[in-house]
């Protein structure tokens, strides 16, 4: 086949693939929690942006974790001849809407207060140092803990790493679905950037509504998404 329809087809793989999995790559970019630590970071106006970076880097680490343990897993269960990946698929989303529908039912029978990332980085604001190692654990434990973001990223890998799609198309794919899940990251990061010195109050504001809403976006999100993953596991089984 000519390079021109090569080039092509891989294009036209690469972009079934990512229509296939956009609901997912979508639902894994709504992460309040790293929303709000990145704008409080960013509005702490000392160091905030790179604090911001450290804390990006954080959450690229984690999402590096997943995407090798997701990959690695799915290549083992290729080489085996493990079951059929139509099957294995359709069970890996209905696991995971079990895990979805459960998170919601926990922020339900929660209590009702203002959720927040942990310790906040506003508080450093007359601190002169960057503190990477504390920003590093940050933006760790901001992804480790985002549940719903995650559960949505691995099936959408899985799809994407069983599509048989080549490799550079494959990689092109995994690349857009990591840009997606860290979105709540890069995205209060370009804000501040667009917005030059109305940055910081902006972000905070938004900071404090997202303290304030968090935990209905969570339940939203994670009935919704279940409801999504479940219908999609038992209908690709049927």
């Amino acid at each position: 086949m000519p390079l021109g329809g090569t080039v092509w087809t891989y294009g036209l793989e690469m972009v079934s693939t990512l229509l296939a999995v956009w609901p997912l790559a979508l639902g894994s970019a709504i992460s309040p929690v790293l929303l709000m630590l990145q704008a409080v970071t960013l509005a702490s106006r000392v160091h905030g942006v790179a604090r911001s970076l450290v804390v990006l880097a954080g959450s690229a680490a984690v999402v590096a974790v997943v995407v090798a343990v997701v990959i690695a897993g799915d290549r083992r269960t290729e080489l085996l001849a493990v079951g059929n990946d139509k099957v294995v698929g359709a069970w890996i989303r209905i696991v995971l809407a079990v895990l979805l529908a459960a998170t919601a039912v926990r922020l339900a029978m929660g209590a009702n207060h203002s959720a927040s990332p942990g310790e906040d980085p506003a508080a450093d604001a007359t601190d002169p140092g960057v503190k990477p190692a504390r920003y590093l654990l940050l933006g760790v434990a901001a992804m480790a803990t985002n549940a719903t973001s995650l559960v949505l990223f691995i099936p959408a890998l899985h799809t994407a790493v069983t599509a048989g799609l080549a490799p550079s198309a494959e990689t092109a794919v995994v690349v857009v679905l990591c840009a997606f899940i860290l979105a709540p990251a890069i995205v209060p990061l370009s804000v501040y950037v667009a917005l030059g010195h109305r940055g910081p109050s902006v972000l905070a504001g938004f900071g404090n509504w997202l303290r304030v809403h968090n935990r209905t976006i969570g339940i939203v999100v994670s009935t919704g998404f279940a409801m999504f993953l479940g219908w999609a596991g038992f209908a690709a089984l049927a």
